[in-house]
């Protein structure tokens, strides 16, 4: 009777000890993907950059006068800032160009312009133009 307690004593710890191994093991190997993830810049050329930057400012002015080719490197790493700041903006206006187009439409039909230049200003079609100068009808200096 006492050794069927033992054995079954010892089947159990065998599983306590296995199903740790098992549950080690998992979280080992995802910390290790999730590192990895985080380790990754979601933005390589746009982070890369501004690090470069940032180290480069913080040696200029550790050393008061730059090192041989670093005001060049800086100006070229502030070229390259500039060009991908510009490139984002020109994403951020092709992710909405209706939007501008609208408001530019409202805006005019509002003032009194015809749906055929709201058509051709805007570039939007001229069924959007005349649901535009439907909701947004002109309006006079007096407001009426």
């Amino acid at each position: 009777m006492a050794d069927d307690w033992i054995i079954i004593i010892s089947v159990v710890a065998l599983l306590v000890s296995v199903t740790l191994l098992g549950t080690m093991v998992i979280f080992r190997h995802r910390h290790r993907r999730n590192e990895t993830y985080v380790r990754a810049p979601s933005a390589p050329g746009r982070e890369t950059m501004l690090n470069r930057y940032r180290e480069m400012q913080t040696q200029a002015v550790q050393h008061n006068a730059p090192p041989d080719g670093l005001g060049a490197r800086l100006q070229e790493v502030e070229q390259q800032l500039q060009l991908l700041a510009e490139r984002q903006d020109q994403l951020d206006l092709r992710r909405q160009p209706a939007a501008h187009a609208y408001r530019l439409a409202i805006k005019l039909a509002q003032k009194g312009v015809p749906i055929e230049d709201l058509v051709a200003t805007c570039g939007i079609n001229r069924g959007e133009a005349e649901l535009i100068a439907m909701l947004h009808p002109y309006r006079n200096a007096s407001g009426a």
